[in-house]
């Protein structure tokens, strides 16, 4: 029996800007709140295309400063909730919410890889604005397409066995790169 659609679910937005921590206190931020629930789903369902039953807004923001100590990077992965909305069908579909729960470890473990990057590369006052741009870029042009393949191989999160796949794939990555992991303000 066919399961009804459960569509595409990220939207990744990257923010680049010299060093600027601040976001809206709407915005989860991963080490504050790495585990969604249908709760953090707060953006208006009329606006889900057509066959869509939920979709997921994460953002990576990279920014950097200088000073006479050198160059400072700081990454962040974010989950914003007025713009992840759900249907009221998809609320209770608890391997939808673990799809879309994988795009939000998705993105931080691309996070976690820019942390990295930034960190082995000899950024000076003189390359930083460009380094920083053609890293970011580059994180986030593998994100975009392993959200892709993530969509296609479980075809929404409705192919049960591929999504426990993936999402036992996700949590290797991400405990491979807790190194690069951001400690939470708990």
């Amino acid at each position: 029996m066919p399961r009804a659609s459960l569509a595409p679910s990220l939207l990744l937005l990257f923010a680049f800007a010299p060093e600027q921590h601040g976001r809206s206190p709407e915005h989860l931020l991963w080490p504050d709140h790495p585990t969604l629930s249908w709760s953090d789903f707060k953006g208006d369902p009329k606006t889900l295309p057509e066959g869509y039953a939920a979709i997921t807004h994460s953002e990576i923001s990279a920014s950097y400063a200088t000073d006479a100590s050198g160059v400072r990077t700081h990454v962040q992965c974010w989950f914003v909730p007025s713009l992840s909305p759900v249907s009221r069908t998809g609320r209770t579909s608890a391997m939808l919410l673990q799809h879309e729960q994988g795009h939000f470890d998705l993105t931080e473990v691309y996070a976690r890889q820019l942390r990295q990057a930034f960190a082995h590369e000899r950024l000076t006052r003189g390359n930083v604005a460009k380094r920083v741009s053609f890293l970011a870029d580059s994180v986030t042009h593998a994100l975009d397409a392993r959200q892709d393949l993530y969509d296609r191989e479980t075809h929404y999160g409705q192919e049960e066995a591929v999504q426990l796949t993936w999402t036992a794939r996700i949590t290797k990555e991400l405990e491979a790169l807790e190194p690069w992991a951001v400690q939470g303000a708990r």
